[in-house]
């Protein structure tokens, strides 16, 4: 696989060091011109012209099945969404809560994998529970365990966390959530796209990714799974035009969709459909095994770099020259984690990011990443820490 020329595929790259698709992935030469094209179309002709209406029923529809090709899932089991949060919330308001049933998350959660909760706490009475991660597989599957109650309705988890880019066991969650009545959310935020994700074999009754992220979307576009046998037992309070398959308002008929379309309510800005479809079209192309193997290269060899410097503490996994994902996590003694993500930016072009909350600096490493990138981002860290 020649990556400097998939590299070329993305502007970005001729201009700074991009180590934040955990953020937001960067846009491509391919996915701006799929969204600019329609654009053009809608401009000319119209946005309510029939031959529109079919073009953007088609790109609806393929961008459904290319999803469930991503997932391993069935296109019945999949609804287009705005991003993660979207998905959660939609889930989060389909779950009929009583004062008293708790859910389980992580201590490395998204804020879309927490608020939602704390504000259901806050006005339904639920409870919350967490459940510390600490890169540590058997720790955490015992507090889970230990936190399972009959009242648990949901477990809420990242497949990846934000935080350190740890790959917590998703099949053993969902074994182990199975001999109960839980229901196992995934937020897949930091997997599709940037690791193989097989929903069938994970066993998770429902997983949301985002679009803008590894899968190098645009904002605005995301996808919840739910599973088939799901389907009908959640409630499905976000309702609208979208959700249904028959309507007639004179004989107060109505009837949704039997399928995770269900939950799609409104019409969706089909461009930015467009770019995720021709994303997903890209990174198919290239194959995600491949891309997985590669971020899994370059992340090691950043680690390894790293570990040299003094006052550099590795947060991410890495046992036996193995990582977990793209994403690194550092921290720099006596450093602020801001400031060095700023300093990075301003005075070697470095677009990483921070976590306020535990200081610490966290790269995004992709494929399109090189190994001079690399040697001057461990020089850049180097000069910050002593």
């Amino acid at each position: 696989m020649n990556w400097e020329n998939l590299r070329e595929e993305f502007p970005v790259t001729k201009n700074y060091i991009y180590m934040n698709t955990g953020w937001c992935g960067p846009r491509s030469l391919q996915v701006q011109k799929s969204i600019d094209d329609l654009f053009e179309i809608e401009r000319e002709k119209g946005v309510a012209n029939p031959e529109l209406i079919k073009i953007r029923e088609n790109i609806r529809n393929s961008t459904r099945t290319k999803l469930a090709e991503l997932l391993n899932a069935d296109e019945d089991e999949i609804a287009l969404t705005d991003n993660t949060s979207n998905g959660i919330n939609i889930v989060a308001a389909s779950i009929d809560w009583k004062k008293g049933d708790e859910i389980i998350i992580s201590d490395e959660e998204h804020p879309a994998g927490i608020v939602p909760w704390f504000y259901l706490r806050d006005i339904r009475g639920i409870k919350v529970k967490v459940v510390k991660i600490g890169n540590d597989e058997v720790d955490f599957l015992k507090g889970l365990k230990e936190s399972l109650s009959d009242k648990t309705k949901l477990i809420c988890l990242s497949h990846v966390s934000c935080m350190t880019g740890f790959r917590l066991p998703v099949k053993k969650v969902a074994e182990i959530a199975g001999n109960s009545k839980a229901l196992v959310l995934i937020d897949g935020a930091q997997s599709a796209g940037h690791i193989k994700v097989n929903v069938k074999e994970l066993g998770s009754d429902i997983y949301c990714v985002p679009g803008q992220k590894w899968l190098f979307g645009p904002e605005g576009t995301g996808a919840l799974y739910v599973k088939k046998s799901l389907l009908s037992k959640l409630s499905c309070i976000n309702a609208g035009y979208r959700s249904i398959k028959a309507f007639n308002f004179e004989k107060n008929e109505m009837a949704l969709h039997d399928t995770a379309k269900k939950f799609e309510m409104a019409d969706r800005n089909c461009a930015l459909l467009a770019g995720l479809s021709k994303s997903l079209e890209y990174l198919n192309a290239i194959g995600i095994e491949k891309t997985e193997k590669r971020i899994m290269d370059q992340s090691l060899i950043l680690i390894d770099a790293l570990k040299q410097i003094p006052n550099v503490e590795i947060l991410s996994p890495h046992e036996e020259g193995v990582c977990h994902s793209g994403l690194i996590s550092i921290t720099i003694k006596d450093k602020s984690a801001s400031e060095a993500v700023n300093s990075l930016y301003q005075n070697k072009k470095i677009i990483c990011r921070h976590f306020p909350s535990r200081n610490i600096i966290r790269f995004s490493m992709n494929f399109f990443n090189t190994q001079k990138e690399i040697e001057t981002v461990a020089k850049a860290i180097k000069e910050i820490a002593t």
